[in-house]
């Protein structure tokens, strides 16, 4: 990004899209919601115990559908020509949500009972508390505001997670 900024000053024309943490069906465990989701269907499945490892539950993130992030993309190619060089988006909510009650609304879908334990493993030192962004410039200048509803989006990642888990051992 910094670079990018850098090459603006020289002349490059670049609009700079700062998207918040977006999630959706098919992304990688290697992040929390799906790491969450893919546990509740391996659960499910009866393939492990029915205990969901978790890391911080208390960090708050800005958490949006990928279909959300994907579209303010489109917008900003379909409206480059009437944006300043340089300008920064960001693609965010602008709701903080605590990890924690993100993953009770998962276990709330959950189609057997599933306990929860801290693994320190999955601890970060690093972890911010409250990573929040502001879209008002985005909602200004592309006239793009967030449509997919938090709690549909989870319920079609779980879906989603089922789906690859009944493939890999079906």
């Amino acid at each position: 990004d910094l670079a990018v900024g850098a090459l603006v000053r020289q002349g490059l024309r670049v609009v700079r899209l700062r998207p918040f943490n977006h999630i959706g069906a098919g992304q990688t465990e290697a992040f929390a919601i799906p790491a969450f989701a893919m546990q509740i269907a391996r659960i499910e499945a009866a393939l492990i115990e029915p205990v969901l490892r978790v890391g911080n539950l208390d960090a708050k993130r800005d958490f949006l559908d990928v279909r959300d992030v994907a579209r303010a993309y489109a917008l900003t190619v379909e409206h480059a020509h009437e944006l300043r060089s340089g300008v920064i988006l960001n693609v965010a909510s602008g709701i903080p949500c605590r990890i924690g009650d993100v993953l009770q609304t998962l276990l709330a879908l959950s189609r057997v009972a599933i306990t929860v334990e801290q693994d320190p493993a999955r601890m970060r030192a690093s972890d911010l508390p409250l990573i929040v962004g502001d879209a008002a410039r985005a909602r200004k200048l592309l006239g793009w505001s967030s449509e997919y509803n938090l709690n549909d989006t989870l319920a079609t990642i779980l879906d989603n997670c089922r789906s690859r888990v009944a493939r890999s051992t079906g």
